[in-house]
C-alpha cells in the first residue's frame, strides 16, 4: 500500500533531519582539520593574483610536489605545454621551505646571521589562518640571544606568547627549544637573559610564565646565583598552576 500523507511527512522530516545532521557533522570535520592551507589553496591565491584561471592538471601538479616534499621522496612530472608548471612546483616549494626548513636552517646558521627575514616571515604568516605554530616557529627562530642584541630577547618572546595565547602546549615546546639555543649561546648575556625571564614572569599569563620558567634553567650553567634563586622562587608561587608545577621541578642545588 503506498504511504499516506502522514508518513510522506515523516519521511521528508526524517530527511531534513539526516541532511542537517550531515552538515553539521562535515562542518565539524573541516574545523577539526583547519590547518595551515596547503599547496592547492595557496596556488589557487597565487593564480588569482596574476588574473589566472584554475587548471586541473596544475592543481594535480603542486598537490604531487607537496606530497613528495612531506614524504622526502622524489618525483618526475611530465606535463604539456600550458599546464602551469612553474607555479605548480614553485608554490608547494615555497611553502614547505617557508613552514618546514627555514626554522631548521636558522638552527644551524651562525649565531651572527641575519634573522630580520625570518621575524617578517613569521609576522606575515601569523595572519594567515591555521598558520599560528608555524608563524611562531618562525619569529622563535629570529629570536636574538647574545651580545648586545640580547636585550630584545624579552620583546621577541613577549611578541610570541601573544601570537600563542590559545597554544599553550606549542607556547611550551617553543620555550624549551629558545632556553636549548640561550643555553648553547657562549656569548649569551646573563643578565639579558634574566631580565626578559623576569619580564615574561611579570606578565602574569600561561604562556609567558612558561617562557620564563624555560629561560630560569640557564641559572643552572651560572651555579644558581641569588638572583635566578630569586627568579625560580617567584615563579614556584605564581598564580597560573602549570607554571607553578614547571618551575617546581627545576632543581636547584643545594637548596
Amino acid at each position: 500500500m503506498p504511504p499516506g500523507p502522514a508518513s510522506q511527512t515523516t519521511s521528508k522530516s526524517a530527511g531534513s533531519a539526516g541532511a542537517s545532521a550531515r552538515k553539521k557533522n562535515a562542518g565539524a570535520s573541516a574545523r577539526k582539520k583547519k590547518g595551515p592551507p596547503g599547496a592547492a589553496e595557496l596556488l589557487a591565491a597565487a593564480v588569482a593574483g596574476i588574473g589566472g584561471a584554475e587548471r586541473s592538471g596544475q592543481v594535480a601538479m603542486a598537490e604531487a610536489v607537496e606530497r613528495s616534499f612531506a614524504a622526502g621522496e622524489h618525483l618526475a612530472v611530465q606535463a604539456g605545454t600550458g599546464t602551469g608548471k612553474s607555479l605548480a612546483y614553485l608554490v608547494p616549494a615555497a611553502r614547505y621551505a617557508v613552514t618546514e626548513q627555514a626554522t631548521a636552517w636558522a638552527r644551524r646558521g651562525d649565531l651572527d646571521l641575519d634573522r630580520s627575514p625570518l621575524a617578517d616571515a613569521g609576522r606575515r604568516l601569523s595572519g594567515v589562518a591555521g598558520c599560528t605554530r608555524q608563524a611562531a616557529g618562525l619569529l622563535a627562530a629570529a629570536v636574538h640571544t647574545h651580545r648586545e642584541q640580547g636585550q630584545l630577547l624579552g620583546r621577541e618572546l613577549a611578541e610570541i606568547c601573544d601570537l600563542l595565547h590559545d597554544y599553550p602546549a606549542t607556547a611550551g615546546q617553543i620555550a624549551q627549544a629558545v632556553a636549548v639555543r640561550v643555553a648553547d649561546d657562549k656569548h649569551a648575556d646573563p643578565d639579558a637573559v634574566h631580565t626578559a625571564a623576569a619580564s615574561l614572569e611579570d606578565d602574569g599569563r600561561l604562556c609567558p610564565g612558561l617562557f620564563a620558567v624555560a629561560l630560569a634553567r640557564y641559572g643552572a650553567k651560572l651555579g644558581w646565583p641569588a638572583a635566578w634563586q630569586a627568579l625560580i622562587r617567584s615563579l614556584r608561587s605564581h598564580h597560573v598552576p602549570d607554571v607553578r608545577a614547571a618551575a617546581l621541578e627545576i632543581a636547584m642545588a643545594p637548596e
